[in-house]
């Protein structure tokens, strides 16, 4: 068995004889640099594409956060001005209660002396 060192290739060899065959040739390999130039503008313009539509929904998505950041901002703006007043309003209850709880004791107080007085007076 022989082992094959040679790779495989798909390059023709080219016998030219005459000027016009070279011309023909080298209009030939024109041609397939042509194609390859407007290939390559084509995947070139795609690539520009892509990048100004990334540009664009990169920028879209920063605007849509800032819009979500400032949103919570303010709900949590809201929400603190809440627990303040939530806390104000508990302060007034409390003292209430103990302003209601002082006048319950001194008409208690009020109503003991009126007794007193109802019985010095039967």
């Amino acid at each position: 068995m022989k082992k094959q060192n040679k790779k495989s290739t798909s390059k023709k060899k080219i016998n030219i004889k005459t000027k016009s065959e070279l011309t023909i040739v080298l209009e030939n390999i024109e041609d397939k640099f042509q194609i390859i130039s407007e290939g390559y503008s084509i995947l070139r313009k795609g690539q520009e594409d892509l990048k100004a539509e990334l540009r664009d929904f990169k920028k879209d998505t920063e605007n849509n956060f800032k819009t979500v950041f400032n949103h919570l901002f303010s709900i949590e703006d809201r929400l603190s001005f809440l627990e303040n007043e939530i806390s104000e309003i508990k302060k007034e209850i409390k003292k209430e209660k103990k302003e209601k709880n002082t006048l319950i004791m001194r008409i208690n107080n009020i109503e003991k002396e009126l007794r007193k007085l109802k019985a010095k007076l039967v």
